[in-house]
């Protein structure tokens, strides 16, 4: 029994040696500068490689030798954010940010168009300092849940903070849009008149995307504009195939729109359909062929 013990003590302390001796070589200034060589090198082949699976190899190498290393974890973000899995980049940003900035999190989720992740995000940004963005961003996410009143409480409570800045100005606008008999909104803004589909722009450009959404399809004649706007917002909450409809749509309109050959390239390659996205790459090539003629 003694001896057993011994071979355990020693095989822990020899651990513990080992450990020691890669944490001293982890931080070692020449190690250190090495290691962001690799990643910068790494992270340069990721960039410049256009399939998927070898750039995500080459950017998770730069994960595990950097080590917690900034640039890698943005590139892994950016990876699935180009992707359209805001959900993933997300993970990533938490799961490996030491001190992550959880109002710019919340905008993310908002774009996304997950409001209930969003309001999560907002308000332990909030908890941590009441700050009026985050005050705003909670307001916002709340809208597009429908809880009005909430989210108008949430707006006026953030332009208290900050009287000055514009994004939340437009905050307490759009409550007095969507809640006319706000009093405490209409004593510090004026509602302004909009058409309907103004009103819908007005509300998606301030990140109200359900309700503003739901105002455009309401608009009777669309333009190209509208289609291309209603099928970002599809593919930002990961609708490929609404996304593709609404796109699709407006190409019936204007086939010589760069914007939405562009986005039904993207959309045809993250659906997997070969043959729609060659189709759409060699219009866009002939478009901006011709358009630099």
């Amino acid at each position: 029994m003694k001896n057993s013990q011994k071979v355990s003590f020693f095989l822990i302390l020899a651990g513990f040696i080992v450990f020691v001796g890669l944490l001293i070589a982890l931080f070692l200034p020449e190690i250190r500068a090495w290691r962001y060589s690799v990643v910068d090198r790494l992270l340069l082949q990721a960039k410049a490689t256009t399939d998927d699976n070898q750039q995500y190899s080459l950017i998770e190498q730069a994960n595990v030798i950097g080590y917690n290393d900034p640039q890698a974890i943005e590139a892994t973000a950016q990876f699935w954010l180009k992707r359209g899995d805001t959900q993933k980049a997300l993970q990533v940003y938490i799961a490996r940010l030491q001190n992550p900035n959880y109002t710019a999190l919340g905008s993310l989720a908002l774009k996304s168009q997950d409001y209930t992740y969003a309001s999560k995000l907002y308000a332990k940004a909030y908890s941590q300092q009441e700050s009026a963005s985050a005050g705003a961003g909670l307001a916002i996410a709340l809208f597009n849940q429908n809880k009005i009143a909430e989210g108008c409480e949430k707006a006026t409570g953030a332009y208290k903070l900050d009287l000055q800045d514009a994004s939340i100005q437009n905050a307490v606008t759009l409550c007095l849009l969507l809640d006319t008999n706000n009093i405490e909104a209409s004593n510090l803004v004026t509602k302004p008149v909009l058409s309907d589909r103004e009103a819908a722009y007005f509300l998606i450009n301030n990140k109200v995307y359900k309700l503003g959404e739901e105002n455009l399809l309401k608009v009777k004649t669309k333009s190209v504009s509208d289609w291309l706007i209603m099928s970002r917002l599809a593919a930002s909450r990961g609708d490929f195939n609404d996304a593709i409809s609404k796109a699709e749509q407006g190409i019936e309109l204007d086939r010589s729109n760069i914007d939405l050959n562009r986005d039904l390239v993207k959309l045809y390659t993250l659906t997997n359909n070969a043959s729609k996205q060659r189709e759409y790459s060699n219009r866009l090539e002939q478009l901006q062929f011709s358009k630099y003629q």
